[in-house]
């Protein structure tokens, strides 16, 4: 999976983990075996550091030198310049940091240095070792994270050791919550803890211990004690019960801490006089030495060959067993994490699409719920009729009491200019009763509260979060244009009201034509109406005005449901922005899972 290109789509906790994970598993492809040094301060450990490198790689003196970890290994060639070289990064160095620099110098794949700067060696002398090791902070954000010296080394320090000289305990470095402590206990193939007769172990040496038993459990342990002779005037055989009583102690810490040190695995040794040993600048000057002191450090030099190489001896029988057995314990536990990373974020992403899903149906439901409103719920034409039938009912009687005499005479004309101006009256009536019932404009702007109004009411509790559903909705006017000109059309003045040629109208012949048009447009009573007013227009237009208002109501909804997949959609994008990479890294995790199973049956088999 990390070799394709799918590998992006996954998290970077993730695929960081499954880089972390095969780094750990294929760390027995290289022989590189690490040992931590770790001590209180001024416990010695510096100093065995140097003794072991068979050079001066840690500062040594009185105040704290250890302030930062140095992995120290044997230099490829003896003739030419160890090195030391520094490992910067951008602010505080990460556990990542440290792992990559490790996986680096193991020359394991995948450790991409880009977030590392490596910077250039420097020759391995006293001025840059106290530089370096005092640059705590550099310019702008930089921080040494590492560094790397090569020295000469002996019978220990062999191609493949790589030693590390952590800071003391209880130094100003000593806060075991910094990144280079845990990335380098998780690493360690094997610990060595100085102690001295003067430094005491504390609680800071108790916690490192227990982040030991959390982190890296199966790593063994050596024990060095640096005792000193200071209690000069006693005999030997005091000075060496107290030395006992210090390592039983010691002992008894380790045990409470269900750490199992074997008695081949402790030391004892003055790395003082093994240090003055080897220092021969002051041997010739009998002001500074005295002569018969000489024996006694050279009887200690050869103590520390022999530790030395009793060390050698061991990691050369054991080492390739305890690189093998730290490489498949820090492996299941790499993959343990990885396991459970993998599983976090799996029910992070069920829990995702659970709701994904959950929300879906929510709003396919809501869209489901969203109905039509009937256009008689919006506006019932029927209502009105009575009102209308009342007025029509009053039309001709008024128009003939006004304008017609009874004992007048009226030419045809004028009798069907009286029938014209009837007609128009029952139609300008009918078209102003009309516009006042029915107001297209108000209309058309209450009907989308009334969506709102209903679809507010079916909102559900877990939908209720979402604003935009609450918002009015919009649409754009329907025309209705209502024909009135067809009222004049029913009654054919001129072939209803022939031409008289030689004589004219009575008024009350001419009533009698205007009952006619009564009768065709209007009816016979309020109580039994008929004619075409009544019984086709007003049926025509309730008709047209239903299928408007269905126009109307079918946009609303439309509008509606627009708004509710405009939420849908956005609030499903909130929660999975992406549902075929979602779906796709659901199949990579199971994939993961499923690989890291049979692996961890393989391994639990053998």
């Amino acid at each position: 999976i990390l070799n394709s290109t799918e590998s992006k789509s996954l998290p970077a906790v993730i695929s960081d983990q499954c880089k972390r994970l095969l780094c750990r598993s294929q760390e027995w492809r290289s022989k590189a075996f690490f040992v931590i040094v770790v001590g209180p301060v001024k416990s010695g450990k510096s100093t065995f550091v140097n003794l072991l490198a068979h050079e001066k790689v840690s500062p040594t003196h009185f105040l704290e030198c250890t302030v930062r970890p140095s992995i120290i290994s044997r230099k490829s060639d003896e003739s030419k310049d160890s090195l030391i070289t520094p490992f910067l990064t951008e602010g505080d160095p990460s556990i990542e940091h440290v792992d990559t620099i490790i996986d680096y110098i193991k020359g394991l794949p995948y450790a991409d240095l880009s977030n590392v700067k490596k910077e250039d060696p420097c020759v391995l002398n006293d001025v840059n070792l106290d530089k370096i090791h005092s640059a705590l902070d550099l310019t702008g954000k930089s921080k040494i994270a590492l560094t790397a010296i090569t020295a000469k080394g002996g019978k220990f320090l062999q191609d493949d050791i790589y030693m590390i000289d952590m800071p003391g305990f209880d130094g100003v470095m000593a806060n075991l919550n910094e990144s280079f402590y845990k990335a380098i206990v998780d690493r360690a193939d094997l610990v060595v803890f100085v102690q001295s007769s003067n430094s005491a172990i504390n609680k800071i040496s108790e916690d490192f211990c227990k982040m030991i038993m959390e982190r890296n459990d199966s790593v063994p342990i050596y024990f060095v004690h640096n005792y000193f002779d200071s209690a000069y005037w006693h005999t030997k055989e005091e000075r060496d019960r107290v030395t006992d009583g210090h390592i039983q102690k010691a002992m008894e810490f380790f045990n409470e801490h269900k750490f199992s040190v074997n008695s081949g695995d402790i030391f004892r040794i003055n790395l003082g006089k093994v240090t003055d040993a080897r220092d021969s600048s002051f041997m010739g000057d009998s002001t500074k030495f005295l002569s018969e002191y000489k024996d006694a450090l050279m009887k200690e030099e050869e103590c520390f060959v022999q530790l030395e190489h009793k060390l050698h001896e061991k990691l050369s029988s054991s080492q390739n067993k305890m690189r093998l057995l730290n490489c498949i314990n820090r492996t299941i536990h790499e993959t343990r994490i990885l396991e459970a990373i993998l599983s976090n974020r799996k029910d992070e992403l069920t829990s995702k699409k659970e709701e994904y899903d959950s929300i879906n149906g929510l709003f396919t439901e809501l869209i489901t719920a969203t109905k039509l409103i009937e256009p008689s719920a919006i506006f019932n034409i029927s209502d009105t009729l009575p009102q209308l039938i009342t007025l029509l009912a009053c039309i001709r009687q008024q128009y003939c009491d006004r304008s017609i005499g009874k004992e007048q005479k009226y030419n045809t004309n004028i009798t069907r200019e009286k029938a014209r101006e009837l007609i128009r009256n029952y139609r300008e009536t009918t078209e102003s009763f009309i516009n006042n019932v029915f107001n297209t404009k108000a209309i058309q702007l209450g009907v989308p509260l009334k969506y709102n109004t209903s679809f507010i009411q079916n909102i559900p509790d877990e939908l209720k979060k979402f604003n935009i559903l609450y918002d009015t909705v919009s649409i754009e006017q329907e025309p209705i244009e209502i024909n009135y000109i067809q009222i004049n059309d029913v009654y054919d003045v001129d072939k209803n009201i022939p031409r008289l040629v030689f004589r004219t109208r009575k008024g009350a012949e001419v009533v009698e034509l205007m009952a006619d048009i009564e009768n065709a447009l209007f009816g016979l009573s309020i109580e039994n109406p008929c004619g075409y007013i009544p019984l086709h227009f007003f049926e025509n237009l309730k008709k047209e005005i239903e299928e408007w208002l269905s126009n109307i109501s079918q946009k609303c909804r439309q509008a509606t449901i627009n708004k509710i997949e405009k939420a849908k959609t956005k609030a499903l994008l909130d929660i999975i922005p992406n549902l075929t990479s979602h779906e796709k890294e659901m199949k990579q995790i199971d994939c993961l899972l499923k690989g890291i199973y049979e692996i961890t049956n393989k391994i639990n088999m053998r």
